[in-house]
């Protein structure tokens, strides 16, 4: 973008400003002279006069590329991509402004094949600076901008129940968070054209679990720690904040048996404490809804509620505003401490607790009013809906945007928040190549080849003819081993009969499938249900476990049939005819 400067010499242009214009317009028609209020305001004597017989009352400089309503919707185009998480770039607003020049037929010679350049885009923005700005936006996943308003409207509703007669003091919120080993990266100031400006300061990745707890009155209740260890020393808890509670786990994170622990040490004592209900508000991880957590709910008269799923960043009190200052003031200590020490490879957990109580102490001044924001601000305390709701991108957006450019738009971005289909993989199969050697696709089983085949067509009526004997060669091949294997293997064409050996699939975690060879003991033709015993994977082959291992299965689990297996020394059994797509166990 090209740097203006005003030429040595020229005069002066408008330098005043437009609200001494005005007064000095308004002097002028209560009887002041135009010399008068020339001196007194520092305006030329012309320029006032133009303005008193409304002469030159346009905008100065060259006319504007784009009409004053263009620009209005241009700016209403922009605001509404922003809210519905979709905002545009620099070059996506100067992409824009051509296809809409393109579309309407409109060839301007100022614009570089209709294309404009980064001098109008910061002219534009200029213009409207009182509704546009450039930030550094974040990245959200689309599970939370696929949230809608319905949701919300229930989530209050079913609130404004929950917190019928209860007092601020009364209703808690906790949540999990972590403090890392990283103090972040800072501006330092370096010779001007250094390629890689760095800063020498160890860090790892280091992180320490929290859980923090405030009510809506702004009690900030003890911190609740967990380490990623698998003992405790007593200089791990040492010299932290008061009544701080420690604790440790394998994964350094939050499991059932840790969030029981917690809610007995900090949420109970707290809760027996008052009088009357008792409301406990926090987000839906599964860890979170256990039996003994919601047994100890009842004793003691606490209506436990979940936020709604994949919403916390707007409804969750401590993340929208305690987290914030809490963060920024642990990096301020932690980059002193690294500083001062700067041998040091990370913090170590002896030094912790005193860090916790620093950063306790520095925050301890705004802790207050930050809690109580974040509970008016998720429209908790007090109970307003509309403070999440506003929020949301909603329909008055389409009513304010000119149709002329972008209905099409608006389309398009709402149809952004709408979970689309999941893209279709192909299912991977294992390929046995030698080592060293090369691969391809004549490597591939036949029945891919078969797939490839019918999709090559030739151009050429004749090369057509003259393929089909061998494409028919080719099916009658695949149809075979298809015949054959399905003969074999297929549960369903082959009566499964006691003594068979068969391949199970069990579903696990995370849509994973397992796959574990058994032999049949039992079947149930009228219930479709097999009784197998389990065997297990080994080195050398299959065998069964010391503890007999059966299950009653329904047949449609069965994915194969295998040919009787031959019996080696110790009990060790071998299949030449397992699918090497299974993920057997």
């Amino acid at each position: 973008m090209g740097k203006y400067k005003r030429r040595l010499g020229a005069r002066k242009y408008m330098d005043y400003e437009a609200s001494a214009l005005e007064r000095a317009l308004q002097a002028m028609k209560e009887g002041m002279s135009s010399r008068r209020a020339e001196t007194l305001y520092n305006i030329p004597r012309r320029t006032l006069l133009n303005k008193m017989k409304h002469i030159h009352t346009g905008d100065v400089g060259r006319p504007k590329s784009l009409s004053q309503a263009e620009e209005r919707s241009l700016v209403d185009v922009l605001i509404a991509s922003a809210e519905f998480g979709s905002p545009m770039t620099e070059l996506d607003l100067r992409m824009l402004v051509r296809n809409y020049l393109d579309q309407k037929g409109i060839s301007l010679t100022c614009f570089k094949e209709n294309l404009p350049g980064r001098d109008w885009v910061y002219l534009f923005l200029k213009r409207n600076k009182t509704k546009l700005t450039k930030r550094t936006c974040q990245n959200i996943k689309r599970c939370r901008a696929e949230k809608t308003s319905e949701e919300f409207e229930s989530y209050f509703q079913n609130l404004e129940t929950t917190l019928q007669d209860v007092p601020p003091q009364n209703i808690l919120n906790y949540d999990e968070t972590n403090l890392s080993d990283n103090p972040g990266t800072t501006k330092c100031i370096f010779f001007r054209g250094t390629k890689y400006p760095e800063r020498r300061m160890n860090t790892t990745k280091s992180a320490i679990s929290l859980m923090f707890s405030a009510t809506a009155a702004g009690e900030l209740l003890p911190c609740y720690v967990v380490y990623k260890a698998e003992r405790m020393y007593s200089s791990w808890i040492e010299g932290g904040p008061p009544n701080t509670i420690y604790n440790r786990t394998k994964s350094g994170w939050f499991d059932a048996g840790t969030f029981v622990d917690y809610f007995n040490k900090v949420v109970i004592p707290w809760a027996r404490r008052l009088k009357g209900p008792k409301v406990v508000i926090g987000d839906n991880l599964s860890s979170h809804l256990n039996v003994d957590v919601l047994l100890a709910c009842q004793r003691n008269n606490i209506r436990f509620v979940f936020l709604p799923p994949n919403s916390t960043h707007i409804t969750q009190p401590l993340d929208v505003s305690f987290f914030g200052p809490l963060k920024k003031a642990w990096r301020t200590i932690l980059q002193d401490v690294k500083l001062k020490y700067p041998s040091q490879n990370c913090v170590e957990k002896s030094f912790f607790p005193g860090l916790l109580a620093k950063l306790i102490k520095t925050i301890e001044l705004k802790s207050e009013k930050n809690i109580k924001n974040g509970f008016r601000a998720t429209g908790i305390v007090p109970l307003c809906p509309d403070e999440v709701l506003k929020k949301m991108p909603t329909a008055r957006y389409k009513e304010r945007v000119s149709r002329e450019i972008d209905n099409s738009l608006l389309d398009f971005l709402q149809s952004q928040n709408k979970r689309g289909e999941r893209v279709q993989r192909n299912k991977k199969k294992m390929l046995h190549v030698e080592p060293g050697a090369s691969v391809s696709v004549a490597d591939l089983p036949i029945a891919q080849n078969k797939t490839s085949v019918e999709y090559e067509v030739p151009a050429i009526e004749s090369e057509v003819q003259d393929a089909e004997p061998e494409v028919d060669s080719v099916e009658s091949e695949v149809e075979d081993v298809e015949s054959e294997v399905q003969t074999r293997s297929d549960p369903e064409e082959r009566q499964i009969k006691v003594g068979d050996h068969v391949v199970v699939e069990i579903k696990g975690k995370k849509f994973l499938k397992y796959h574990y060879v058994a032999v049949v003991l039992e079947t149930d033709d009228e219930n479709d249900s097999l009784f197998v015993k389990f065997m297990k994977k080994g080195l050398a082959g299959f065998i069964f476990p010391p503890m007999e291992d059966t299950s009653i299965i329904n047949i449609s689990d069965v994915k194969q049939v295998l040919t009787q297996g031959t019996e080696k020394r110790r009990g060790i059994y071998i299949f030449s005819d397992i699918k090497p797509s299974f993920n057997l166990k």
